[in-house]
């Protein structure tokens, strides 16, 4: 098993190209979307025909790595196989969900509760790197992420006769989540100093909440606090929110020294 280990090391490394004029330092950029992994039920839609029966009915579910991907960060080249990454990461929820809902009785009261999120954290990774073809390079990596998310409800319900609007809203602590990331992406040279890296990303993360803070209450102004507590007997215990999300990522590289 160890000769098997080396033999394949040794064929990682026969593949890294030497240059006289080794790259050391870079700045990056990269774009993309994230498929969330699983979700937390936070409700169903229904739609109606005109008689005010339900007609379909649509399952809800909160993931909050789900949504457009923005990253910049630097790279050193602490061997000449092997990068450091430090970046910036912002996700911005997107679509995010709407739950709507109607309770009839002599009066008809529709109810549409909109989620919005967004996550910011830092990522640090390991990325070796091997040559796959004539100036196209392969990297595979793993990291670290630390991500603090907001999360808000804002809830609508309108009634009908007589025409009353009442709005809410509801926003949700999370604490930082600490979690990992796995990366496989090729990059090749476009310009002078500049080079393309397009990807494929893993995140494994979780997010418990920790209080939902109302800040307003039906047009009312009210403001109080609910908090959530493992193993307590007088309070519900934390709900855990899936962050892990697959995506895509594009981006340019600019090679500094």
């Amino acid at each position: 098993m160890k000769r098997l280990f080396c033999v394949c090391l040794l064929g990682i490394f026969s593949q890294i190209p030497l240059s006289a004029e080794p790259q050391f330092l870079n700045i990056y950029g990269n774009l993309g979307y994230g498929f969330g992994m699983g979700g937390y039920y936070i409700g169903s839609s229904d739609t109606y025909h005109g008689n005010n029966d339900p007609i379909e009915t649509k399952d809800h579910f909160l993931n909050l790595g789900h949504g457009f991907k923005m990253e910049v960060g630097s790279g050193i080249m602490i061997l000449p196989f092997l990068e450091t990454r430090i970046s910036f990461d912002l996700t911005l929820g997107a679509p995010s969900p709407e739950i709507r809902s109607r309770r009839t009785n002599e009066i008809v009261e529709d109810t549409v509760i909109d989620y919005s999120y967004s996550s910011r954290g830092l990522r640090v990774i390991f990325a070796p790197y091997f040559e796959l073809i004539d100036n196209v390079e392969m990297y595979l990596g793993v990291g670290m992420v630390f991500n603090s998310v907001r999360s808000k409800q804002e809830i609508t319900i309108t009634i009908s006769e007589p025409e009353i609007l009442r709005t809410a809203e509801i926003v949700q602590e999370i604490p930082l989540a600490i979690g990992f990331t796995g990366v496989a992406g090729i990059e090749f040279p476009i310009a002078e100093s500049i080079s393309f890296m397009g990807e494929i990303r893993f995140e494994q993360m979780n997010h418990k909440l920790q209080r939902e803070q109302v800040e307003s209450l039906f047009n009312f102004p009210d403001i109080r606090t609910i908090s959530y507590e493992q193993d307590d007997t007088e309070r519900n215990p934390p709900p855990n929110i899936p962050g892990s999300n697959w995506g895509i990522r594009l981006g340019l590289k600019l090679w500094l020294l």
